[in-house]
């Protein structure tokens, strides 16, 4: 089972720039661009972060972009995982197999990493759920 929050935080957090800082942040605009995470990568309403099982890739819920964001934290890049269905991407997470899992109202989407194909995770009630 996999879980994700935004609402609070449990344990003492460790924050560390990836990209940008405050200067930057508050004056660059918002995009959609690909590339050197320290230098060129444009987000537009990042909400959700999730670190990989082997911690070398950062997952971004790039809401407004309507995409889920890769950055590859040994190179510096920043690529697109994916576009396909997504709708305003509110959270990621990856389980312990790499299968990255999203959140947008509703559905949460699995996508595994390998696969094009993105099955539904539909809730028929909060203890039930249909792949």
């Amino acid at each position: 089972m996999v879980l994700a929050s935004t609402c609070s935080l449990l344990a003492a957090p460790e924050v560390h720039t990836l990209t940008g800082g405050p200067a930057q942040f508050s004056s660059s605009p918002a995009g959609y661009v690909d590339g050197d995470t320290a230098t060129a990568a444009q987000f537009n309403s990042p909400f959700g972060i999730a670190l990989d099982p082997t911690g070398n890739t950062l997952f971004v819920a790039d809401r407004d972009n309507n995409a889920i964001r890769q950055l590859d934290l040994a190179s510096h890049q920043t690529f697109t995982f994916t576009t396909n269905r997504i709708n305003q991407p509110v959270g990621v997470a990856v389980d312990g197999d790499g299968k990255v899992f999203w959140a947008q109202r509703p559905p949460i989407w699995l996508m595994p990493a390998a696969s094009q194909w993105i099955p539904t995770l539909t809730f028929t009630s909060p203890s039930r759920a249909t792949l």
